[in-house]
């Protein structure tokens, strides 16, 4: 019997360091397919790295805007990570990859541009991940439709407040709808490279 228990525990631990290994090696390509975005959008005949972020920028002058951008986008960010898993209705495990994944493609897009840049956006953006996380793994088994009303909600009062708030009462153009791709991929470095060229850091 011991001999018995002994050999599934091997095999167990087996397994378990087989899926560890492939997570590493699938987060490890997902990052590195993230340097690749910019080559993408070059192909696609968009703007990319720093021209993209400038055009951002456009829309975004004034300091109290871009500070109300800076503020608010983790909790679109929190949303966007319960809405799309949940929308899919994806289990907490699947949930969770995709979760990484999409963190994995940003930092990649990210580090090639400015690295200290991208270790500050970890850091503000860590927070929502961490938050999304928990939050699904609570309630993934019976709720995926409360998760995906959560998410949008989260997600659109506050991109409404950073439009009304930030744009309108800062005095700022309205965003474009042709920057909306844009926006995706480049506003959260934006939410932190702007302090950082604020401030002369």
């Amino acid at each position: 019997m011991k001999t018995t228990s002994h050999k599934k525990q091997k095999k167990r631990h087996k397994s378990k360091g087989k899926k560890i290994v492939l997570w590493m090696l699938w987060f490890g390509f997902m990052l590195a397919a993230g340097t690749q975005i910019c080559t993408l959008q070059e192909k696609l005949g968009m703007l990319h790295s720093q021209p993209a972020i400038e055009y951002y920028a456009e829309v975004h002058q004034s300091f109290w805007n871009s500070t109300i951008h800076t503020i608010f986008m983790p909790l679109c960010m929190f949303g966007m990570f319960l809405w799309i898993p949940a929308l899919f209705r994806l289990n907490y495990k699947a949930a969770a990859t995709l979760r990484m994944s999409i963190c994995c493609l940003y930092l990649g897009s990210y580090i090639v541009i400015d690295y200290f840049v991208c270790v500050l956006v970890f850091c503000w953006y860590l927070s929502p991940f961490l938050a999304s996380h928990i939050l699904y793994k609570q309630h993934s088994v019976k709720h995926k439709t409360r998760l995906l009303f959560i998410g949008c909600g989260c997600s659109v009062v506050s991109l409404m407040i950073q439009e009304y708030v930030g744009h309108y009462l800062g005095g700022d153009a309205s965003s474009r709808a042709e920057g909306v791709v844009n926006a995706i991929v480049y506003s959260p470095y934006f939410s932190i490279s702007h302090l950082l060229d604020r401030f002369h850091v």
